[in-house]
């Protein structure tokens, strides 16, 4: 397990490389990129608890899953996502966030150069309950940030295509 120094610096290296990847790139590619390496985070989130996400779950169960998973492995707590889900529509509330700091830093500088909103930031929140329907359900669910305020309340909508 690493240092409280060695996470420090884990987390200004994330933090330095998601800012920069979307600088280079731009919106709209960043949110395939952060979906991409959701794919990969989500995948191993689950072979590392035993996978109890599984191909052919329907919607509903994979979102109440990876909310499961994310509680089993410490992302969260019990309660701190809050779910609507609709024919074709998922909303989620987030309530506190791991990713909270990294969104502190990274949300300000990026709306504030008029380049992005908060229509086309990314949510890695968002991204990950997408990634898991893609691998799970075998469907896709983008998402768009519809409110945001990190670490009290983050609102994100999945759309089925």
């Amino acid at each position: 397990m690493p240092d409280d120094a060695a996470k420090k610096m884990m987390y200004r290296w994330l933090t330095g490389s998601v800012y920069a990847a979307i600088k280079l790139v731009g919106n709209r590619t960043m949110k395939v990129f952060t979906r991409g390496m959701s794919m990969v985070f989500v995948n191993n989130v689950n072979r590392d608890y035993g996978e109890p996400l599984s191909d052919g779950m329907t919607a509903e169960e994979v979102i109440n899953g990876y909310k499961d998973l994310e509680v089993l492995s410490a992302q969260t707590e019990n309660g701190s996502i809050e779910k609507e889900q609709s024919e074709g529509e998922i909303r989620l509330v987030f309530k506190g966030c791991v990713y909270a700091g990294l969104c502190n830093e990274l949300l300000p500088s990026l709306t504030g150069t008029g380049e992005f909103t908060e229509k086309t930031i990314p949510c890695l929140r968002c991204s990950n309950y997408s990634a898991a329907l893609a691998l799970f359900n075998k469907s896709r669910w983008p998402y768009q940030l519809v409110q945001y305020a990190p670490g009290a309340r983050c609102t994100g909508v999945l759309k089925k295509l």
